[in-house]
Formats: C-alpha cells, sequence, structure tokens
C-alpha cells in the first residue's frame, strides 16, 4: 500500500486486522503523521472496554497504537494506559504474554509526571 493510500481509518483497520502486508506500512505511515492519527488512537483507547472482555481486533488495534505511544513518548496517553492497566481483562487483552516485556518501556516514555495515576497502579493488588 502506497503512502497516499494511507490514513488513519486505514492504518486502524491494519492494526484491526493485524495482516503482515499491511501492519509495517501502517505503523510507519502512523509515525509519520503522529498529530494526524493520534486523536483517534487516543479515541480507541479510551473507548476500550473496562470490566469486559473486549473483541479481538479492538485489543490487536490497541495493542500496536499503546506501542506507537511508547515509541513517540505520547504524554495524553499515560492517564489512559494507567486506567486500562488497572483492569486485569483490559491489560491481559491488549498486552497478554508481552505485559512483562514491554510495560515498562510502555510506562516510562510516556510518563508526564502525573503520579496519581501510576500510583493508583502500583498499589493496586
Amino acid at each position: 500500500m502506497r503512502d497516499t493510500e494511507m490514513d488513519t481509518n486505514a492504518a486502524l483497520q491494519a492494526f484491526a486486522d493485524d495482516d503482515d502486508a499491511l501492519l509495517i506500512p501502517a505503523l510507519r505511515w502512523s509515525l509519520d503523521h503522529w498529530e494526524e492519527a493520534f486523536p483517534a488512537f487516543l479515541s480507541l483507547l479510551e473507548g476500550y472496554p473496562i470490566g469486559a472482555k473486549a473483541e479481538e481486533d479492538k485489543a490487536r488495534a490497541a495493542y500496536f497504537i499503546l506501542h506507537l505511544c511508547g515509541d513517540m513518548a505520547e504524554k495524553r496517553v499515560f492517564p489512559v494506559l494507567c486506567r486500562l492497566l488497572l483492569d486485569p481483562l483490559a491489560g491481559d487483552d491488549i498486552l497478554g504474554d508481552g505485559l512483562t516485556e514491554t510495560l515498562h518501556g510502555l510506562l516510562i516514555r510516556p510518563y508526564c509526571r502525573q503520579i496519581e495515576p501510576l500510583i493508583a497502579l502500583i498499589e493496586d493488588p
């Protein structure tokens, strides 16, 4: 897919489908068009179901979005990330086994000096 054919919706669909042929172009496009794509990415994360299992495609898209946010050190996602991680279902749905491998990078890079969400996450059993 050429860059001219990619947009935010196409990137979200590529993330949801986890289609190898489209995934790398979608990730590159997203990084190159961050300010254009981020509002839709944030909206997906903010609307992620809490306390209930999400659809697989939504979980896959959230996985890629969170990792992009980590790569971009996106501070605006930090409170949403902490809220998602407080829900065991959401954290497991999105990160699965990668929770222990990638969580530190997902928390450190976007950290925005808002200590309350981090304390709530640390203190949660």
